[in-house]
């Protein structure tokens, strides 16, 4: 089997833009189940389980390809202040793991409605600002022409013989 190179930082962006459909579209799904919690509505535990497990699996993966040196590493390169973000993005992804954690905890544990609202609502609240700081360094990266001028070229793809 032929080994393909790495993606360069555009493609690697592009790869975690894609990522980021789905895992926007279990956020919205948490939101609502954020506030059917707070309005006191009944949340069935299977579904509670179900969206907290794959919002922890999606968001662990994410982190997971943002941290590659690829991605957060060649934006930490690009200048003194994208590494001081990077580093900030990086204690954020520690601290949302943490919070991943502590919700499935309670999720376990059959916390109270309001106890999974407000965890859920901080973490999703958090995210969120996460996704925004993260967007401006690399459209701020982008406008720089970094990509262009320090990654190598991607060869073309070529079928195995």
């Amino acid at each position: 089997m032929m080994s393909l190179p790495m993606p360069t930082l555009f493609g690697r962006a592009t790869a975690i833009f894609d990522a980021h459909k789905t895992l926007h579209k279990t956020v919205a799904q948490l939101y609502d189940l954020c506030a059917r919690l707070m309005s006191g509505r009944q949340v069935a535990a299977a579904e509670l389980h179900a969206l907290v497990g794959v919002f922890s699996v999606q968001l662990r993966e994410h982190f997971s390809s943002e941290e590659e040196d690829d991605y957060f590493g060649t934006l930490a390169r690009s200048s003194a202040e994208a590494g001081e973000l990077v580093a900030v993005l990086h204690v954020e992804h520690a601290d949302m793991r943490d919070g991943l954690d502590e919700l499935a905890r309670l999720v376990e544990g059959r916390a109270s409605s309001g106890e999974l609202a407000e965890c859920l609502n901080a973490l999703l609240d958090q995210f969120n600002d996460h996704e925004k700081k993260e967007s401006r360094a690399m459209q701020q990266y982008l406008r720089e022409g970094k990509e262009c001028r320090q990654s190598p070229p991607v060869p073309p793809y070529s079928s195995p013989p």
